[in-house]
């Protein structure tokens, strides 16, 4: 180990090139495929965004559809003229007989 330099001929230095280039195009690969899964991870999530919405505005619609019929439901079953207060499952004080009622449960 004098103070001499090593010396490299030129094929190693084309051959080493060429791994150094071989590597630099195998981590480009790899980005690509990442950014490509990331897209596809952002889309996929942006989709099941918008059906979560749209499930959950069908749910709401749902229950106020639900609270509706309660409520006719209810009203049918008063006789003319009485009125009546009875908490539904949902909460919603109906009426009945002039005496409050809640559920046993």
């Amino acid at each position: 180990m004098g103070g001499e330099p090593a010396q490299i001929s030129s094929s190693e230095i084309e051959s080493l090139r060429l791994e150094l280039e071989r590597a630099k195009e195998n981590h480009n690969s790899k980005e690509y495929t990442i950014e490509c899964m990331e897209k596809r991870i952002e889309s996929s999530n942006s989709i099941f965004k918008r059906k979560i919405d749209i499930l959950s505005l069908g749910r709401l619609k749902l229950i106020d559809e639900n609270r509706s019929l309660m409520d006719q439901l209810a009203s049918k079953k008063e006789p003319k003229g009485t009125s009546s207060k009875i908490i539904s499952s949902e909460g919603i004080p109906l009426e009945s007989d002039g005496a409050d009622a809640v559920p046993l449960s």
